[in-house]
């Protein structure tokens, strides 16, 4: 994704900006931990979806740029308590893109509908950044579907808390900017947008490698179509109707100071105070691939909050 530096002179300021921080938004990773054979369900849906596990359903839903494995960890951890459906949104790292340019709502319905056509009895529903939106959209489009919903650095409305005042209507000029780079975007450009972008993005710098192959991998304009939907996407009202206990899941990302911290937490309390039954934690030692950089941590909030 092109860092604020390298967009066109002809982006807007805000635009620039905005499509700089989109990156820690919405752009999730492949994680490396191999895992025993999986079964692949060539499904009708927008997503890729891979089955692991015997037990409770759970679905994880990957980001932007990434393959399914990012849950590698996740998934070791759960497969002997939960039958564990990693799903993998169109045109990314690969995964087949869709003609839809609302591709975060096509993947929405299409989530509704495969827990009923699998008849997955109230699945826990975990979603990394733009994954993690999906999450919280399908707890308040379908809130007696669901089970616990875990949303990892996906914010109900992120546009908000880079650009204070922010609204749906008045992100959609900058969200026009970003499908048009993108579209202009070529593979080794993204690439290397993506090499000079991931080591702020990740603790674990030998990631930045995967980072940058599973980006080169991913369908520019669906990248572009995606992002450009997340940050005209504004849940904050929307999720008071989630009837299910939800885990976000934050980071401090580079701040130290404890002003900034306290404020960085303020932002994510604030955009989960709808939400009826929510918990806020923030990793201490973490950027945006909490599950990759603090796997110990992450699993820890999960097994509190999954719980009985």
């Amino acid at each position: 994704m092109p860092s604020p530096r390298s967009l066109p002179p002809e982006l807007p300021a805000r635009a620039r900006r905005i499509v700089g921080v989109a990156l820690s938004l919405t752009v999730a990773t492949a994680g490396a931990r191999s895992l025993p054979a999986q079964t692949t369900d060539a499904s009708p849906y927008a997503f890729g979806v891979t089955v692991s596990g015997r037990g409770a359903p759970m679905i994880l839903i990957a980001g932007l740029a990434s393959s399914g494995s990012v849950w590698n960890g996740v998934v070791a951890h759960y497969r002997d308590r939960y039958e564990v459906h990693v799903l993998q949104l169109p045109g990314m790292a690969g995964q087949p893109p869709v003609s839809d340019t609302a591709v975060l709502a096509r993947v929405a319905a299409d989530v509704e509908r495969y827990i009923r056509d699998k008849r997955l009895r109230h699945p826990v529903v975990v979603g990394h950044s733009v994954g993690g939106l999906v999450a919280l959209r399908v707890a308040a489009d379908a809130p007696t579907a669901v089970g616990p919903v875990v949303s990892v650095d996906g914010l109900p409305f992120g546009a908000v808390v880079q650009i204070p005042g922010a609204t749906a209507a008045s992100m959609r000029p900058i969200a026009a900017a970003v499908r048009a780079t993108y579209g202009r975007a070529t593979r080794q450009q993204l690439e290397a947008q993506m090499r000079a972008a991931g080591a702020g993005m990740t603790l674990t710098q030998s990631f930045v490698d995967t980072l940058v192959a599973w980006m080169g991998r991913s369908d520019p304009t669906t990248l572009g179509n995606v992002t450009a939907e997340a940050i005209t996407t504004d849940l904050r009202d929307r999720v008071a109707l989630i009837r299910t206990p939800v885990l976000l899941l934050g980071t401090y990302g580079a701040a130290t100071d404890s002003t900034a911290r306290i404020g960085i937490r303020a932002s994510y309390e604030s955009q989960a105070s709808a939400i009826p039954r929510h918990t806020v934690a923030i990793a201490e030692h973490a950027r945006h691939f909490i599950m990759i950089d603090d796997l110990p941590w992450f699993l820890a909030q999960m097994d509190g909050f999954l719980a009985p």
